[in-house]
């Protein structure tokens, strides 16, 4: 098959979070698979070149629109890991994608619309039909009413468009003008049948419609997909997602391999194999990681586990538990190193207070940044790794911490419901246990399960070895998930090309 997926994000070239490494993992392990796989991306200023092979100009002159005017855009082409990538330059007054950042502009829904109608443009221009055109949330998901309403009246073949949500909570709610400015009528549009917000009336909603115009969608792991279908976690569009449940389907994400490899990493130490038969080599080269890690950032080893935390500190991550935790861990003889990236001025002044609280405290390091090295260094050196979140539709840092013998300690929601499993749960298969979870988003629970994940590592050393082992042996490779969009393509392909117009 032809796969062509226009996103945002694509690691390693442009990348804010887990969408970005989400869709270089897929892409590659379809291209292993055999499709002929492509992106279309913004050509930000902020792509890493270097990362490319094959740098060069594929399209000199494509044309779009944006209130009935033409602008120039350039298109230029390289691979990463054998994925054909295109990288959409727009020749346009307002610098669409020359803002030093991937998101947070006040214009982002202009932004993402008109490269949405340039996408659009060039592959009604391009040679070759695709057999499927993946989109990927809100940024992508106007492409499928713009190729419905647009470029299939000119004369565009494709197969079927499928569209993957990876956080329900961002929809891309903008007026309707907005989409009259791309060449969709926007009143035409703000219908219940279309693109109508469910909650306002008044405006428009991309994700709706991105839901609404594609042949099939999918979000990022099956408790998710159960979730979001529900008023608590659907953020308005349950209904929609009930609605067209028919064409729906929660995929569980995987991780790049070759990326998170404790044995070949170029950012630890000490390296390690994955295989559990070396379980005492493991434990013994993450032990000389640690020291090593604790050298470099003056701390001193506590009696407890070294506890990580690598997150983005917005609300959904659950920051005041996070808060919580470390002032747990601390009181319990525990060590703690938080990298934390993405501050939301609500947290801030928290997190500041605290880094000067446990100033000098030998136990405790905070790093407010994003760091790709020291997030590996950190996954290699700790025991266990912190994931509170108050929803996490599928996360990728529990199964990356796996990957390196590192112990998730994980509420229970979303895809950490599908990729956690209680130590202590007796109705869990002994050898499926491979962390701690606890349910309820509340500090009692957090030192509830903090205390026996200390507990456990002081005190049952074989206990702690067999979750190491049982982590080591999970397999979040890309493939299992790869193999399952292919059947959601083929049901997407075999339903009727005949769209109905709402």
């Amino acid at each position: 098959m032809r796969i062509v997926h226009v996103a945002t994000e694509f690691a390693p070239l442009a990348k804010v979070g887990g969408l970005g490494d989400v869709v270089h993992g897929l892409a590659k392990e379809q291209a292993a698979l055999g499709h002929q796989v492509e992106v279309i991306l913004p050509k930000y200023d902020i792509i890493k070149y270097h990362n490319l092979e094959n740098f060069s100009l594929e399209m000199g002159d494509l044309w779009s629109f944006e209130d009935s005017s033409r602008y120039h855009n350039a298109v230029w082409t390289g691979y990463v890991d054998k994925v054909k990538v295109h990288l959409i330059e727009p020749h346009h007054n307002h610098y669409y994608f020359n803002r030093g950042k991937i998101y947070g502009t006040a214009d982002d829904v202009e932004r993402f619309l008109y490269f949405c109608r340039a996408a659009g443009e060039f592959l009604h221009l391009q040679r070759g039909r695709p057999d499927i055109i993946h989109l990927h949330d809100w940024p992508t998901a106007p492409l499928a009413p713009i190729i419905k309403h647009i470029y299939k009246d000119l004369g565009f073949s494709y197969g079927s468009i499928v569209l993957t949500i990876h956080n329900i909570e961002h929809q891309g709610k903008c007026s309707p003008a907005n989409l009259s400015r791309i060449g969709l009528r926007g009143e035409d549009f703000r219908s219940e049948e279309r693109l109508q917000d469910p909650k306002d009336p008044s405006v428009i909603n991309l994700l709706k419609g991105g839901i609404v115009y594609s042949d099939s969608f999918t979000t990022v792991s099956p408790t998710y997909a159960k979730e979001i279908m529900t008023p608590s976690s659907g953020f308005g569009l349950d209904g929609i997602v009930r609605l067209f449940e028919s064409n729906f389907k929660g995929i569980l994400n995987g991780i790049e391999l070759d990326s998170w490899n404790p044995a070949s990493d170029p950012f630890i130490s000490f390296p390690y194999p994955t295989n559990s038969t070396f379980i005492e080599t493991i434990i013994k080269n993450k032990e000389a990681n640690k020291e090593s890690l604790f050298k470099k950032l003056n701390m001193t080893p506590s009696k407890g586990p070294l506890i990580a935390c690598i997150s983005r500190l917005a609300k959904q991550k659950g920051p005041k538990l996070i808060l919580h935790a470390i002032q747990y861990a601390l009181k319990q003889n525990g060590s703690f190193i938080l990298l934390g990236s993405s501050i939301d001025p609500e947290f801030e002044k928290e997190f500041g207070e605290l880094q000067q609280l446990y100033k000098g405290n030998p136990h405790f390091h905070m790093k407010l940044s994003f760091d790709e090295a020291f997030s590996h260094s950190l996954f290699a050196a700790a025991d266990a790794i912190f994931i509170p979140s108050l929803f996490e539709p599928c996360g990728l840092t529990q199964m990356i911490g796996m990957r390196y013998g590192t112990i998730p300690i994980a509420r229970k929601t979303g895809g950490l419901s599908d990729t956690v499993f209680d130590a202590d749960n007796s109705k869990i298969p002994l050898v499926n246990r491979n962390g701690f979870t606890f349910d309820n988003p509340d500090t009692t629970s957090v030192e509830r399960v903090l205390k026996r994940a200390m507990s456990c590592y002081e005190t049952d050393k074989k206990k702690w070895k067999q979750l190491i082992q049982t982590d080591l042996n999970t397999d979040f490779s890309w493939k299992k998930s790869a193999l399952a969009y292919d059947q959601i393509y083929a049901q997407a392909l075999s339903k009727t090309s005949d769209f109905k117009v709402a």
